[in-house]
């Protein structure tokens, strides 16, 4: 005989009886606990998840970016090609033509050089792609190359030691920098233009070695390099030479007649912010065979102590670059016996990165190197035309 359990679950002689709901299940307590671990675990796995599918959008839109840009840059060279192509066939035809209808002017009827205002920035306003057409530029780094050796120049205050320390740079520079000419362009010919612009350093120790060489026609090594010599170092009264556009020299000391001390500041092409400068030792020598202008940098001089970088966003911050470069011109002719002048111009450089403030640093990459050297070059644009406009006009 069963007896009737009673609310507390308890039969009447006090044994524990379990109840109908009870007898197939854990208390609730137990089953509220376990839904709500069961809830933090899944939500754990949510959010994790989330977070993986955000991290891998991230990247795809970052690879997608990345490769818009790369196809970006792809069409602007495109596009530059073709124009330079486009301007390679017409100055060839125009070049062509002129040596077909003309005939080599003697030299004594080269007239001299107007430097009026009509003329001074004729180089400057003029394309210089004209004589970089065709020319295999190499902007990869290849490695560092043959290094000229540039000890640390320091001039003092006392002029018997500044002229003699001038002296003793200047004397063995034409043929120091002859030997390195030869070394580095003796097999490269004249046509198509070569330029070649090595890195050899990157960031804060950028370092370029610039070799180019190309022709003048029709003209003698002695006539271009005086027409060059006059354009760039032809210093009047007040010993300063105005190259609008490029950079302005000052001659600071006359050693001898065939060397010279100079300042020289450039502007930087879209870096309002920024101005090179130089303090160099320029020399020119003269042979038979060839004509050969070779300029170094000093490095420190007590009279003309460096400006200190300034910081400020509305200042103009001055660098003061380290170089040592060289052009020669040598006379030569072809088969049919017309003469040209090829040049060959070999310049190892090291502006001073470090020195930048950082609003600029970002931009001293290698197309900033590129423009730098082609800064150095320029003057085979205002010689060449100068003289294709005189010989076309007589």
């Amino acid at each position: 005989m069963f007896y009737e359990i009673g609310e507390e679950g308890m039969s009447k002689n006090g044994t524990t009886v379990p109840t109908r709901e009870g007898a197939h299940g854990p208390p609730a307590t137990e089953v509220e606990g376990s839904s709500v671990w069961s809830s933090d675990v899944e939500n754990d796995d949510d959010d994790s998840l989330r977070s993986a599918l955000a991290a891998e959008d991230k990247k795809a839109r970052r690879r997608a970016q990345i490769a818009k840009s790369a196809r970006k840059h792809r069409i602007r060279q495109k596009a530059e090609l073709l124009e330079l192509r486009s301007q390679v066939q017409e100055l060839t035809a125009s070049l062509a033509s002129c040596c077909r209808n003309c005939r080599r002017p003697p030299h004594d009827s080269i007239p001299p050089l107007d430097m009026s205002d009509d003329h001074e920035d004729f180089g400057v306003q003029a394309s210089l792609r004209g004589l970089w057409l065709n020319a295999p530029l190499q902007t990869a780094d290849t490695g560092p190359g043959p290094n000229v050796y540039h000890p640390f120049h320091h001039l003092t205050a006392d002029p018997a030691h500044r002229h003699a320390t001038l002296l003793a740079i200047a004397k063995p520079a034409p043929l120091r920098m002859y030997n390195q000419i030869l070394e580095d362009t003796h097999s490269i010919p004249s046509f198509p233009p070569y330029v070649d612009v090595r890195m050899t350093g990157m960031g804060e120790n950028v370092s370029i070695k610039f070799c180019r060489v190309c022709e003048i026609t029709n003209f003698d090594h002695k006539t271009v390099s005086d027409v060059f010599w006059a354009i760039f170092w032809g210093f009047g009264d007040d010993n300063v030479v105005m190259n609008a556009g490029l950079c302005r020299r000052k001659r600071i000391l006359q050693m001898d007649s065939m060397s010279h001390y100079e300042h020289v500041t450039y502007s930087v092409p879209n870096m309002p912010d920024v101005r090179l400068e130089s303090l160099d030792v320029v020399t020119r020598s003269s042979d038979p065979n060839y004509t050969i202008f070779t300029w170094e940098s000093i490095d420190q001089d007590d009279l003309f102590p460096a400006a200190p970088p300034d910081y400020h966003p509305t200042t103009t911050t001055v660098i003061r670059r380290e170089e040592i470069g060289s052009v020669m011109f040598r006379t030569e002719s072809d088969a049919d016996g017309n003469i040209r002048t090829v040049l060959r111009t070999v310049i190892y450089s090291r502006p001073f990165v470090q020195t930048l403030p950082k609003k600029t640093t970002r931009d001293m990459n290698e197309p900033f190197a590129h423009l730098y050297c082609r800064l150095n070059v320029v003057a085979e644009e205002h010689v060449s035309r100068y003289l294709l406009q005189k010989f076309m006009s007589n």
